[in-house]
């Protein structure tokens, strides 16, 4: 029987890899923020993470003014070899478009649906953790 951690690891790289899969195939990576630095989590494929990324998750979600807070979880995808996505892993519903038209791509859907469903994992994770304390 497998531990609760080991579950929880392979319940997330399970939901990337289904994501990678609905974006035709290209990698999907999951980072935790902690102490100002960026910690990659989770991948779609293995070896993603050991080979690394050429990117600086932290610096480029800082550009991109997003509030990068300790304990923060990102899901990111690279769309082309300068094009990147991301989404905050989260509990709420993505907004709608406030016009009524949806303007977000496809892509950035699956990206943001992929974060609401890690987000409910990490609800169950958290619940279960207090459970056993």
């Amino acid at each position: 029987m497998h531990s609760a951690p080991h579950r929880l690891i392979e319940r997330r790289h399970v939901i990337l890899r289904q994501a990678s899969d609905a974006l035709r195939g290209r990698p999907v990576t999951l980072w935790r923020v902690g102490h100002g630095l960026v910690a990659a989590e989770g991948a779609s494929q293995v070896g993603l993470l050991r080979d690394g990324l050429d990117l600086d998750v932290a610096a480029t979600l800082r550009m991109w003014g997003r509030a990068v807070t300790d304990g923060s979880l990102w899901v990111m995808s690279r769309l082309e070899p300068d094009r990147w996505q991301v989404a905050p892993v989260r509990s709420e519903l993505p907004a709608p478009s406030p016009t009524g038209v949806e303007r977000r791509s496809p892509e950035r859907l699956v990206l943001e649906l992929t974060g609401v469903l890690l987000g409910a994992l990490e609800r169950v994770w958290a619940v279960a953790n207090q459970a056993v304390v």
